[in-house]
């Protein structure tokens, strides 16, 4: 009995211990506990981060360390797909702009070319009119006939034609070429009333009234050369050039023989200036046969198969013939007859240079008409591109935009 309540006393004291066995008393103290711990202290629940309100577009974000709302990473997910069907759109209308401004420029480029080339044809007529001019004026106002109608009529169908070259050089605007050969051209025709005044005075040298009318019209003739839009009208322009040189050359010895007869005698100067055109039609026609087109070619060996050519040269050699200071008419030389002689040939150059230049002028007016069509129809085409492309693009943006934000819709219903 003894032994048995001992042994409850000592169960008793057992189950009253307040310390278990490995822990120290210091873990009953908080301070002294902590201490143990490693000076722990939980977070207080005061000092805790505010908790984000709930973000309805979270789910059409992607997470990004930017701030810029204007970002690519932070647009939304249906601005995405507006941009992405928008860019293409936008690229075809660049594209088919740079398209019409390319089709407008080649128009422009060829109404231009059609305004030289009306200009080229005002031009080779008023160089036509100043070599009737000269070659008309030899004979009266050589033998001293200042009031000829037939000089009036000549010098009167000249003005006419100047002033239509004026106007038409009047519409060059943005060709620095042309323009600085119309100011030669001006240049040289301001002296024309100064020229008319003294033409064939006999004391000037025998041939100054021919080299001054010849520097006039020179220039003119030079306007060919910037025939330049069109592979048909870049070499029609050298051919014309060539055309027009042949028929000066011719205009040059009709001249000069025609003075001589009015004289009634040859200069010792005007064997070789006759001789010296001779040679320079010759080179001008074999130039236009090595160079023309086929098409201009024909016209010029039909217009020019009319002329009789043996009755000029022969009347020529006659005229050479006779020594410098004895008497032409002695020879049976005469004025009217040499005229008419040597008219025809140039008569026919005029028509072939006029064929020519008509030519010119047609086709610069087909090219323009052509390059105006284009720009037309580009222009209307790349407009009902981009509206068809705009129009389909707003519907599909749309049916996206509507598509995800269904499926939000759907996604926050979850």
């Amino acid at each position: 009995m003894g032994l048995s309540r001992q042994g409850r006393e000592v169960v008793g004291r057992v189950r009253r211990k307040k310390t278990v066995p490995g822990q120290s008393a210091e873990a009953h103290d908080p301070p002294k506990a902590s201490a143990v711990r490693g000076n722990f202290t939980p977070p207080s629940p005061a000092k805790r981060p505010p908790v984000k309100p709930a973000d309805d577009d979270a789910d059409y974000r992607v997470p990004t360390g930017s701030s810029s709302r204007f970002a690519l990473h932070n647009w939304r997910v249906p601005t995405r797909l507006v941009a992405i069907a928008i860019v293409p759109v936008v690229a075809g209308l660049i594209f088919a702009g740079l398209r019409v401004s390319s089709s407008i420029d080649f128009a422009r480029q060829a109404d231009e070319a059609e305004r030289v080339a009306n200009l080229t044809r005002s031009a080779t007529t008023l160089a036509h009119a100043l070599q009737n001019e000269r070659d008309v004026s030899a004979l009266p106002l050589t033998r001293g006939n200042r009031k000829s109608p037939e000089v009036q009529q000549a010098r009167a169908n000249t003005d006419r034609v100047l002033a239509q070259f004026r106007k038409d050089a009047a519409k060059i605007e943005d060709n620095d070429r042309v323009l600085a050969r119309i100011q030669a051209a001006e240049t040289n025709l301001y002296w024309l009333d100064s020229l008319r005044k003294n033409a064939f005075d006999p004391a000037l040298m025998p041939l100054a009234t021919q080299l001054a009318y010849s520097e006039m019209f020179r220039p003119l003739m030079q306007f060919t050369n910037e025939l330049g839009f069109g592979s048909n009208v870049t070499s029609r322009g050298r051919s014309l050039y060539a055309v027009s040189l042949a028929k000066a050359s011719s205009s040059t010895q009709r001249c000069l023989v025609q003075t001589a007869l009015a004289r009634d005698q040859l200069t010792r100067f005007d064997p070789v200036a006759v001789q010296a055109a001779v040679t320079l039609e010759q080179t001008a026609y074999a130039e236009f046969l090595a160079g023309a087109l086929p098409e201009d070619i024909q016209l010029f060996k039909a217009t020019m198969a009319q002329s009789n050519d043996l009755a000029h040269d022969r009347y020529m050699v006659q005229v050479l013939s006779v020594r410098p200071g004895n008497s032409l008419s002695a020879a049976g030389l005469s004025p009217a007859e040499w005229y008419k002689v040597a008219s025809t040939e140039i008569d026919l150059m005029r028509k072939v240079e006029l064929g020519m230049t008509n030519r010119i002028v047609a086709d610069a007016q087909e090219i323009k008409a052509d390059a105006e069509r284009d720009a037309i129809i580009n222009g209307t085409a790349a407009l009902l591109a981009v509206a068809i492309a705009a129009l389909l693009t707003i519907t599909f943006s749309r049916s996206m935009v509507r598509g995800m934000a269904t499926l939000r819709a759907s996604a926050i219903d979850v």
